[in-house]
């Protein structure tokens, strides 16, 4: 036994015979490759239940990007509309509050007399000054914009 752990060297074998050569660097995986190449072109066709799944498949597909697209244009349509809809009642309500501001002056006027009071002509333009700011019209454009 050496050093290395292995034990004596065993007994040669007889040669075999020499084997056959190719030409110059074909190998056996290429000669393999080219076999297989030759069976599917022999074979060139799928089997008709592929064809029938893939085709299924393929109108299955179609038909739910036709229901998407029905759902995404329906969709688009409603909110416009809904948009539509807030911007005329936007500006609907600025009518309103515009007619507000002229009942309140004309409120703050009846309530000044015919001589005010310094002190009330006061209140009446803070009374007013406030009015303006809480009946001030929306811009509805730019609320419920496009």
């Amino acid at each position: 036994m050496n050093v290395y752990g292995r034990g004596p060297q065993g007994e040669k074998g007889e040669t075999g015979p020499p084997g056959e050569k190719g030409d110059r660097g074909e190998s056996v995986l290429v000669i393999a490759a080219e076999e297989q190449v030759a069976r599917l072109i022999q074979a060139k066709t799928i089997p008709r239940w592929w064809g029938m799944a893939l085709t299924g498949v393929a109108i299955i597909l179609l038909a739910g990007s036709a229901f998407l697209g029905a759902v995404a244009y329906q969709t688009y349509h409603l909110t416009h509309t809904v948009q539509e809809g807030a911007i005329a009642q936007c500006e609907d309500a600025n009518h309103v509050r515009a007619d507000d501001i002229e009942i309140w002056d004309t409120f703050v006027s009846l309530a000044e007399g015919t001589k005010p009071t310094p002190g009330v002509i006061a209140e009446a333009k803070a009374f007013e000054k406030f009015i303006a700011k809480v009946e001030s019209p929306t811009n509805c454009a730019a609320v419920y914009g496009n």
